[in-house]
């Protein structure tokens, strides 16, 4: 990917245009745009070589799931405690 941006070059304009390209402030302006532009770049090329995650953070690829076996055996042991619980006699108190 190319941004560029080109600035004048004043050594070739006569002092007219000079004078106009000073009243007009169009040299700052060219300098914040490519400042602008730099800034873009160097941004771009660090996404593009900054060292890639190794994890991933998709759905599904961590924690507890539907289909996670930890998921099921903590399930299956509230189930039997509940069915135990249930057998227990009424508190009388």
């Amino acid at each position: 990917m190319s941004l560029r941006s080109n600035k004048t070059d004043r050594r070739y304009l006569d002092d007219t245009e000079n004078a106009a390209i000073k009243a007009t402030n169009v040299e700052s302006r060219q300098n914040r745009n490519e400042k602008r532009v730099r800034a873009r770049r160097g941004a771009l090329a660090y996404q593009r070589n900054r060292q890639q995650n190794t994890t991933s953070r998709r759905p599904g690829s961590g924690g507890i799931g539907a289909s996670n076996a930890q998921a099921l055996r903590s399930r299956e042991a509230r189930k039997d405690k509940l069915k135990s619980e249930s057998f227990r006699p009424e508190d009388p108190s």
